[in-house]
């Protein structure tokens, strides 16, 4: 063999090129696009040019405006990445309404992607993707793939990321968050032995420093959750203690969401005449630490029987534990997998009186063991840094650089060469 690939040992700061890519819109405020936006800023943090692909906002049809400049970086300030990254937004057709339609779409998206990296010549790839990570894979480059699907998620584009990821197959590094759905990814063909598993992370540098003009959320003591409104994220539970809390005083602020979502849930609060809670509006991710930092408790409050309890990994999570306040959480093992009692305090899920309980103890903590857990809260964060969550993926690409060659002329030079 006689081309220019060469060993890589990650060292960092990582002087290297990596291509990020996820089918999300640039702009979403939803779990999968955070995580793909701020992952590809924690390739940054450690030092490597990074290029990050997207879907175009779901609000622009103007093809123009894919190459503005200054309109992609006010997107990318929203999640505080501007100036960190490049980033390119996919000029083919607007993603389809009609899922049978999808893989059609991500076949376009994963040619796009292979010419970009052609050009771009990234020593590592990592794709929130189904099919582009294989058309990569195959093409030469070093993956990472990443994907949450849930056991037994019937999807073709799935399968095929999951050949790809067999003893036989291009890609050399899959991600997810929880070991039971590396096990059913195993248990469908893919090779165990491929697998990592990461948290989603946190911005340490935007979540854990007090804002500088800080939020006043008002008199009394304020429980506040931030996040997805929809089925089983414990909004229901929040609410049904609701009574119980303000006996003792305590208000509950809900910050996120999609409208329809809230106007439901401000429905049931008229009908119930809870007037200690109060929905606000989402806000930009950069706007996020301001009302987590203005919160006496924050709270976690996913339900039991929400199937993704076992193996959820909420970016949420990470975000309260970086900012150091206390923390009521759902006992459910999507989060005992990544945090225990040092950190935070459990509830049992789906129980308004367990979680009023839960509120009354946090408020009533001595002030040692608070201190106690604030600083293994803090900890953890650390641990959890997106720069961290890039650098096991540098690290696992490094350790198969050896298993996974090939001699084929028509590879691209560079290719695989974390």
């Amino acid at each position: 063999m006689n081309d220019d690939r060469r060993d890589l040992t990650p060292a960092y700061p990582f002087a290297g090129r990596v291509l990020c890519l996820g089918e999300a819109p640039l702009g979403s405020g939803h779990a999968h696009a955070i995580n793909t936006i701020k992952t590809a800023g924690g390739f940054a943090r450690l030092g490597a040019r990074t290029l990050l692909l997207l879907r175009p906002p779901e609000a622009s049809h103007d093809r123009d405006s894919l190459h503005d400049d200054d309109s992609l970086a006010d997107l990318l300030d929203a999640y505080g990445e501007r100036g960190r990254l490049d980033v390119c937004c996919y000029p083919g057709p607007v993603y389809p309404t009609d899922w049978r339609d999808a893989e059609a779409w991500s076949l376009g998206f994963a040619a796009w992607a292979v010419e970009t990296a052609r050009s771009f010549r990234p020593d590592a790839v990592y794709a929130r993707s189904y099919l582009a990570p294989v058309a990569l894979a195959e093409d030469g480059f070093a993956v990472v793939a990443e994907t949450h699907a849930h056991p037994g998620a019937v999807n073709p584009m799935l399968d095929a990321l999951l050949r790809a990821a067999s003893d036989a197959g291009p890609i050399r590094v899959v991600t997810t968050i929880a070991d039971l759905l590396a096990s059913d990814y195993a248990a469908r063909g893919a090779a165990p032995d491929r697998f990592i598993v990461t948290p989603d992370g946190v911005d340490i540098e935007l979540f854990a420093a007090p804002p500088t003009e800080p939020l006043d959320l008002g008199s009394g003591t304020h429980v506040l959750y931030a996040g997805s409104l929809g089925a089983g994220k414990g909004v229901a539970t929040l609410l049904d203690a609701a009574p119980r809390l303000a006996d003792i005083g305590v208000n509950i602020h809900c910050v996120g969401g999609d409208d329809p979502h809230r106007d439901t849930w401000r429905d049931r609060i008229r009908e119930r005449s809870l007037g200690n809670v109060v929905f606000h509006p989402r806000v930009e991710l950069r706007d996020v630490p301001r009302w987590l930092h203005a919160a006496d408790i924050l709270a976690l409050p996913n339900e039991a029987e929400e199937p993704a309890s076992a193996w959820t990994s909420p970016v949420k999570l990470g975000e309260y534990l970086a900012t150091g306040k206390p923390i009521i959480a759902s006992d459910i093992p999507g989060v005992r997998r990544w945090a225990d009692e040092s950190a935070l305090r459990f509830f049992r899920a789906s129980d308004a009186e367990s979680l009023a309980a839960a509120v009354a103890a946090a408020l009533g903590e001595q002030p040692d063991h608070a201190e106690r857990r604030r600083a293994e809260a803090l900890r953890l964060a650390q641990r959890y840094s997106y720069a961290n969550r890039a650098r096991a993926m540098l690290d696992a690409l490094h350790r198969t650089a050896h298993a996974h060659t090939d001699d084929r002329p028509e590879r691209r030079q560079g290719a695989a060469r974390a």
